[in-house]
């Protein structure tokens, strides 16, 4: 898991500075839509080696929401 890389390719996805990216960070609005949900999803399998179902990630309204939703994921896919 390379949780720096991620956040770095989620900020450059976002266009905003990755030290912007607290958990608290919004998604909603600016440049999260079906492109960047895209985007996140390979960069997601990327950094962390699993595929996440888009739904729960369309519902995401921060950063910290996504990071919970990939770790979830990841706790499934090896149980």
């Amino acid at each position: 898991m390379n949780d720096a890389a991620f956040l770095a390719e989620l900020a450059e996805t976002l266009e905003v500075p990755a030290d912007r990216l607290t958990d608290d960070f919004p998604l909603a609005g600016g440049n999260w839509d079906s492109m960047a949900l895209l985007v996140v999803i390979t960069a997601i399998d990327k950094h962390y080696g699993v595929i996440v179902d888009p739904a729960p990630l369309w519902k995401c309204k921060t950063v910290g929401a996504l990071r919970r939703v990939i770790d979830e994921t990841r706790l499934k896919r090896s149980a």
